[in-house]
């Protein structure tokens, strides 16, 4: 119910102070009545504008208050926020994004959010260019709101070079304004997506150093000629390696076509601590690390819902369906 009054924040907030469910309570034990009464005065408004899956929602939670079913057709999307900075809040030990994160005691904090505010002192004190008036609609993107901060932060913990965050920024950037972006607003993302690592550096102190720390250990493994492998929680072996392959080109002349044209022969390479090798495990280890932890989480969750209710739960990584 709280998942169907997610658009409207007075109809959630009235919801809760009804406090008509308690977290405590067995299936049985919920007050129908009261629960049928409260929904069919309180259905969100403007029905026609509802989006499908909340019109969807409003049947199932019909058919719970009026009928008692104690099972539903709708797909639930499991999303914790950060999820990825949070475990590697944890495996790195850095006490200020925990706090962040939430690992910690204090007020709930969005990581995303507090990105954003803290991106707009780093510029103005470190980047000249924010004060170039053609600029501003670059600052106003990256202080405005919390996506490029998600698709920064992505980046930085998955090893990706300062080119891929920039190109990122730009393509959205543009997809928002509907225009394409001027030399100056490149310039300072550009510019700031340079001094990226040094931002984190500056709000999280030791963060980059302790990152280097798993960059370095699977470096060594990876060395020895060895693929990685991750034993999950849950004793499940996951394992990964990059082999290089060898183009080998030719050039001819298409007689019928009167063009000259090219053959090109992939064939995979016996060397294993190429270049290329290194470069792919060093960007992989780190999302295949977080995306290992996610599904061992849901896979635990799935298996103790099964022990409990006898009910499956159809999954796919983090999505409950």
């Amino acid at each position: 119910i709280q998942a169907y009054y997610a658009p409207n924040n007075v109809l959630l907030n009235k919801f809760k102070k009804a406090n008509l469910i308690n977290v405590n309570s067995k299936f049985n034990e919920l007050n129908f009545n009261k629960l049928e009464t409260f929904f069919f005065n309180n259905l969100l408004p403007k029905s026609y504008e509802t989006p499908i899956y909340f019109k969807l929602l409003e049947k199932e939670i019909s058919d719970i208050v009026m009928e008692r079913k104690d099972s539903t057709s709708i797909s639930l999307e499991i999303d914790q926020v950060a999820s990825g900075p949070t475990l590697l809040a944890i495996l790195t030990g850095n006490k200020k994004m925990a706090g962040v994160c939430n690992l910690l005691s204090g007020p709930f904090s969005c990581l995303y959010t507090y990105l954003q505010k803290e991106v707009g002192k780093f510029i103005t004190q470190k980047l000249s260019i924010y004060n170039v008036e053609a600029a501003t609609p670059a600052f106003d993107y990256l202080t405005g709101n919390r996506k490029p901060q998600k698709y920064a932060f992505m980046c930085y913990m998955y090893n990706e070079l300062h080119k891929n965050r920039t190109d990122k920024w730009k393509s959205h950037f543009e997809e928002i304004n509907g225009l394409s972006i001027n030399e100056e607003s490149y310039q300072l993302l550009s510019q700031f997506s340079i001094k990226y690592d040094d931002f984190i550096e500056h709000i999280f102190p030791n963060l980059t150093k302790q990152m280097d720390r798993l960059n370095k250990a699977v470096m060594l493994l990876i060395s020895t000629e060895q693929s990685v492998k991750i034993r999950t929680l849950d004793d499940c072996l996951i394992e990964w390696d990059f082999t290089d392959v060898k183009t080998f080109k030719r050039n001819y002349f298409n007689s019928v076509t009167k063009k000259h044209s090219q053959y090109r022969l992939n064939i995979p390479s016996l060397e294993k601590n190429s270049a290329q090798r290194l470069r792919k495990h060093r960007r992989s280890f780190r999302p295949n690390f977080i995306h290992s932890v996610d599904a061992c989480i849901m896979r635990k969750m799935s298996l103790q819902s099964y022990q409990k209710t006898k009910l499956r739960l159809n999954h796919l990584h983090d999505c409950v369906m």
